[in-house]
């Protein structure tokens, strides 16, 4: 990780602070082996027409002239801090987790927990959003798509791919509304992976 940048808990001058997200085992291992640098979901609200991404969220145009402008705020903003929760047990005092390649004695008999569950402290992987934007699903880039973790020599359609592992990661009933052949609108993240330094106050070492 030589090349990465360090993040911290607490900063209260850069207004920052670390959040959780649970992702798929195989979207956990793509970040931590470096092959994944974005990830999309899709929007609560799917009727907006028109409306621009701003530092404040997304703006949505105003159905007439008295009508004040609405923001949507994203669930995570440029400059956030993400803690990846994993799928871990306790073994006496020590954390371990399923994503090791090299787990200790007895890893098959462990009682592992989901990631749900998975105490703050047990964090160990990091990333840092520096970007949000809006677009629809469908106009995913050949970049992004190689961005998402999809290796594009190793596939004859990039978009079908992605349009496949998306829908994988969608229930049957949602898919009716923001499955790949509905184009949702997303919200899209970029980041980079972060190294995590706090002292005992919570300050930046």
């Amino acid at each position: 990780w030589s090349d990465m940048d360090s993040c911290i808990r607490r900063n209260q001058s850069a207004n920052m602070s670390v959040k959780y997200i649970r992702l798929n085992g195989d979207a956990l291992r793509q970040i931590v082996e470096n092959e994944k640098h974005c990830f999309r979901i899709a929007m609560n609200k799917q009727d907006i027409s028109g409306g621009e991404m701003t530092e404040a969220g997304f703006l949505l145009d105003a159905q007439d002239a008295e009508e004040e402008r609405k923001v949507i705020k994203p669930p995570y903003e440029k400059g956030d801090i993400l803690a990846l929760k994993e799928t871990w047990a306790m073994i006496g005092d020590k954390y371990v987790y399923r994503l090791d390649r090299d787990p200790p004695q007895g890893y098959l008999l462990f009682n592992w927990k989901p990631s749900v569950q998975m105490p703050n402290d047990a964090a160990r992987h990091f990333i840092r959003i520096i970007d949000v934007r809006v677009e629809r699903l469908q106009d995913i880039s050949l970049d992004d798509i190689e961005r998402e973790g999809i290796w594009l020599p190793g596939v004859l359609s990039p978009e079908l791919a992605f349009a496949s592992k998306w829908n994988s990661g969608v229930s049957e009933k949602k898919r009716a509304k923001i499955g790949w052949e509905q184009n949702p609108f997303v919200w899209v993240f970029d980041f980079d992976r972060c190294v995590y330094v706090e002292d005992d106050n919570g300050e930046q070492k």
